[in-house]
């Protein structure tokens, strides 16, 4: 059963600017009578209400063989949630999606240069304290809960924190992620143990960090000069705390929430980048081209001159969207689906 619609003292301690939530849980979607039941137990009248209608699919993407049968079960519960909540629900400002396009309704809008601040509880701060270093340091996320096809081998792992410490001398590495989910939590899926083992024997100056929580996750990140990881929807987290994020780019998405903060995405050689949520190529377990080590390895050098940057407390976020907008200019990409972090067109995304 969904959790009644109520909020317990510090559920949003991080996050002020939240008042409330209503969660229900796709369990719930399991049948349709008792996801009208978790529908029915939410508010049934809502200012705006945006949706993501991409869960909609067709019965034969549904049928897709390479989905797996948890995946393919999340997109008919997500679907069932969508179509109840879409006829029940009532929008008196009006309503918008999300994907495979942003509309949003009156009202609403992008405004860049907004900036949304989380607070990290002191507890969680007093945690973190046990990372102390005084030399450069730098939170390592390997990836994201995606399958390894869309991450760096740890030769590449290996072979970047190699130039980041012959570069920046006394650096330390705190490297963070989930080994052992708790119930449905996202977790390192792309690494097994043994894989996270080589990348922490890589050096003493990389510390095992997993496992720690959330909060202290963001603590962790807070206090470090920076985070360097591929495209996750976690890595989103740092700007929020203030933390420049260095991003290996290449996947399905490009980099489309930058927080005022500065940032730097090292952009692959590869003309379909981004591929915008599909399979590339279809159907297939080889890592993606932008990830594969012949070819990530050679954009090691920009990943230590866009470290370089973001160590400089002088280099600000108008100084981060200028590099942005030339590296994007002179890269094999598809331009027509980079934003820049000041344009409106931000909301296709």
């Amino acid at each position: 059963m969904s959790p009644s619609p109520t909020v317990r003292p510090g559920d949003h301690q991080g996050c002020p600017w939240i008042t409330a939530t209503y969660a229900v849980d796709l369990e719930d979607f399991n049948d349709l009578d008792t996801g009208r039941a978790a529908v029915a137990r939410l508010p049934q009248r809502w200012d705006y209400i945006i949706e993501d209608t991409t869960v909609l699919l067709p019965q034969d993407e549904l049928d897709d063989p390479y989905l797996d049968d948890v995946e393919r079960a999340v997109r008919r519960q997500l679907a069932d949630y969508c179509r109840l909540t879409s006829a029940v629900l009532v929008a008196t400002k009006g309503r918008g999606t999300t994907s495979p396009t942003l509309s949003l309704p009156a009202g609403l809008g992008y405004r860049p240069r907004t900036r949304v601040t989380m607070s990290v509880p002191a507890e969680n701060k007093a945690f973190a304290e046990r990372y102390a270093h005084d030399g450069p340091r730098v939170c390592v996320l390997l990836g994201g809960s995606d399958g390894y096809y869309r991450y760096p081998a740890v030769s590449s792992w290996t072979k970047i924190l190699r130039a980041i410490r012959d570069a920046f001398a006394g650096v330390k590495f705190f490297l963070t992620g989930v080994r052992t989910p708790v119930g449905r939590q996202t977790h390192t899926a792309g690494y097994s143990d043994e894989a996270i083992r080589q990348v922490l024997g890589t050096g003493s100056d990389v510390v095992d960090c997993y496992d720690i929580g959330l909060w202290n996750q963001l603590a962790l990140i807070e206090r470090c000069h920076l985070l360097i990881s591929p495209h996750t929807g976690f890595s989103f987290l740092a700007p929020c705390v203030g933390t420049p994020w260095l991003t290996l780019s290449g996947g399905h998405w490009p980099e489309y929430f930058f927080n005022d903060v500065p940032f730097y995405s090292v952009l692959p050689d590869d003309p379909e980048f981004p591929y915008r949520g599909t399979l590339y190529p279809e159907g297939s377990t080889d890592r993606l081209p932008s990830m594969r080590p012949e070819n990530l390895d050679r954009k090691i050098p920009e990943v230590v001159a866009g470290m370089r940057l973001l160590l400089n407390p002088e280099f600000t976020f108008d100084q981060a969207v200028d590099r942005y907008r030339a590296n994007i200019a002179r890269a094999n990409v598809n331009r027509d689906y980079l934003p820049l972090p000041t344009d409106p067109s931000l909301a296709s995304f």
